[in-house]
Order: C-alpha cells, then structure tokens, then sequence
C-alpha cells in the first residue's frame, strides 16, 4: 500500500484485519474552558485487505466505517 497523504495503521474490525489511510486531527480543549472535551475528525483515505492494493471503501458498510472511525480515535487517543 502506498501512502500519499495520512498515517497507515492496521485495525481488526469483526476478525477481519484492514490497512487504513486516514488523518485524524485532534483539538484538545476546544472551547477553552479548560475542561471541555477532545474533539477527533478522521478523514478515511483509504481501506484495504492487509494482502491487496485495492480500496474496498465505498463497499464497506456504515456499520463497518463506524467502528473504523472509532479504532482510529482510540488509537490516536492512546499516543497523546
């Protein structure tokens, strides 16, 4: 997999491991209060099988694109 623009990691959803281009940016304390929360916007560039280049995005379900975008902020969550 080439990556162009993003980070690549690869995530498990329902056994089934993926590649995933993604960026994620991350705005801590947002509203200045000090205490608000962390707010994540993840741009998905890119899904594919672990052994193919082809980006099998558009045939995934919300479902599925749902639990990618919440494997990607607790990831990002966990290397603040």
């Amino acid at each position: 997999m080439a990556i162009k623009d993003g980070t690549l990691e690869t995530f498990e959803v329902y056994g089934i491991e993926l590649d995933v281009i993604y960026e994620c940016d991350i705005e801590k304390d947002p509203y200045g209060t000090g205490d608000s929360p962390t707010i994540y916007s993840v741009t998905i560039h890119s899904v594919e099988l672990t052994d193919s280049t082809q980006n099998i995005e558009e045939l995934l379900s919300k479902r599925v694109m749902d639990a990618l975008e919440g494997l990607i902020i607790d990831n990002e969550a966990n290397n603040l």
